[in-house]
């Protein structure tokens, strides 16, 4: 990268320390690689200490210096060096320019002093006009000043008012959301509670728990099925299985055949009371469709043989 890259002010606040991390390392690692780049840095370290003994700095500018060169009692002798001799150049600036203005002075007087009288006039006619010019040019130039600063200090009260005004609408906007989400959030719990309500007085309405007594059957499609409706609120179904005639079985076991064939429940140990066995199982487990359940019982010798067959049907409401 060559040193054209970094302008002049980059470097100052280098100098100052006004650089991020970053700006700062890579900056330095060009110090190494551009002898004339480091020339121009020292050059411009003597500068800022002149600038900063002639009182050319800002006020942040000033701080920064201070913060960066007036650390240790050498840095502050070499600034007092610099300072000497800035003042000592700028008296001998002063000097000189009081010599040609002196000079400059001299020598105009002495050309009207030769010239004639009426030239002497025409001179002093035009010197006159021209210093009503310059009067009436830096009358112009104040006024001029003036109306600028009060147009700026007007687009400043403007930008201002604009952004005060624009701060309110975000203000009064960000409360209509506010409240416009508040207001969402209650109707959807309103919603909620409804729908909770409404399952409840369902589940009020309509047991949980369904029962239905099933008597056997001969064979499949020897007669009309029994048709089981099952409401969507139902939890478990508690069938009643009755049997022709009572039997001394130690235990009941029931199947449940869905109508291809598959085993969709099964349950050893049933209840059972006179001649009627108690079977309980999840609604779920019921699909709409043709079942066949089959009852058995265990004998003294601990062998099961079958009882009764059941035949129903399963509707959803």
């Amino acid at each position: 990268m060559n040193k054209r890259t970094y302008s002049d002010d980059l470097l100052i606040r280098y100098l100052l320390g006004d650089l991020s991390e970053e700006e700062r390392i890579r900056l330095e690692e060009e110090f190494f690689t551009d002898d004339e780049l480091f020339e121009e840095m020292v050059a411009l370290e003597e500068e800022l200490m002149y600038d900063y003994a002639q009182g050319r700095l800002t006020g942040r500018e000033r701080e920064l210096f201070e913060r960066r060169f007036l650390v240790t009692k050498a840095d502050r002798e070499k600034l007092e060096v610099v300072g000497a001799i800035s003042s000592r150049l700028a008296a001998r600036a002063r000097a000189k320019r009081a010599g040609r203005q002196a000079g400059l002075w001299r020598k105009l007087v002495a050309f009207f002093q030769v010239q004639n009288p009426a030239l002497q006039l025409g001179f002093a006619v035009a010197t006159l006009v021209a210093l009503i010019g310059c009067v009436w040019l830096a009358t112009e130039t104040i006024r001029l000043r003036d109306q600028i600063g009060e147009i700026e200090a007007a687009k400043e009260a403007q930008a201002r008012d604009l952004g005060e005004r624009m701060e309110d609408q975000q203000a009064k906007a960000q409360e209509l959301t506010s409240q416009l989400e508040g207001e969402r959030s209650e109707r959807e719990r309103l919603a909620r509670d409804l729908a909770r309500e409404k399952s409840r007085s369902q589940e009020q309405i309509l047991p949980a728990i369904i029962s239905f007594v099933l008597t056997p059957g001969s064979v499949r499609g020897g007669g009309e099925i029994k048709r089981l409706a099952i409401p969507p609120v139902a939890r478990a179904l508690r069938l009643q299985l009755n049997i022709r005639k009572k039997a001394d079985y130690r235990s009941y076991r029931a199947t449940l055949l869905s109508a291809e064939g598959e085993e969709v429940w099964s349950q050893d140990r049933l209840p059972h009371a006179g001649q009627s066995v108690y079977l309980r199982l999840p609604a779920a487990a019921l699909k709409e469709g043709d079942y066949e359940l089959t009852l058995q019982g265990m004998t003294a010798g601990r062998d099961f043989e079958e009882v009764a067959t059941y035949y129903f049907s399963v509707v959803r409401k």
